[in-house]
């Protein structure tokens, strides 16, 4: 079971994603929930359980558990520009210029709403905190949101050299008007460091 990746989705509360029923129900009995039966015409079924959970506390074992990039794919998929958080790149062939994303994330955000700038692809490997039998699962978003909340856990790992960090992986909802006057609500990922890092303790007394 442990080598099994089970993905996670981030709906109203926490979504678990699982081919193995027997994982499904180790997760919904570690974390509560229900669980959805896959139509098993589909090639490949899959259990979901939806914990209602907002909240998860998760374990990540080294900076590679996170991979933080920003893609643009260009028209039909050509022209793809692919960037750290920091930098951008242009495939070697492509004329070299500016390639307008910015150099912040509100700017690359502006950017990729009008058509040309590079949006984050983000994947987090993670073991749940209280239950690390249950293997490692995979969230894999394009959330500014998250992509925003990143830094300082990507830091952690850099400076510190931590093997480990111990985060909080939430969903929090926003709601907002419509020019119709209709009320949305959506639901948006953020990670945060569920304890400060060592530096940032103050001296006891």
């Amino acid at each position: 079971m442990a080598a099994e990746r089970s993905s996670v989705v981030a709906e109203g509360g926490w979504c678990f994603v699982t081919g193995s029923r027997e994982r499904a129900v180790a997760v919904a009995s570690a974390l509560g929930g229900r669980i959805d039966e896959a139509d098993p015409r589909v090639s490949l079924p899959a259990c979901m359980v939806k914990t209602g959970a907002h909240s998860l506390s998760i374990t990540m074992h080294g900076a590679e558990s996170i991979s933080f990039r920003m893609v643009h794919r260009g028209v039909r998929g050509s022209g793809k520009v692919r960037a750290d958080h920091r930098n951008c790149h242009r495939p070697a062939a492509l004329e070299v210029k500016q390639c307008g994303c910015g150099t912040g994330l509100a700017e690359q955000r502006s950017a990729a709403r009008s058509g040309h700038g590079a949006k984050p692809e983000i994947k987090i490997a993670f073991r749940l905190t209280e239950a690390p039998s249950l293997g490692v699962f995979e969230f894999a978003t394009s959330s500014w949101t998250l992509a925003g909340t990143l830094e300082p856990v990507l830091r952690a790992f850099a400076e510190e050299g931590r093997a480990s960090l111990r985060c909080e992986l939430r969903i929090e909802s926003r709601g907002f008007e419509t020019s119709d006057g209709v009320q949305v609500t959506y639901h948006e990922p953020v990670l945060v460091l569920a304890e400060p890092l060592e530096r940032d303790r103050r001296p006891a007394g």
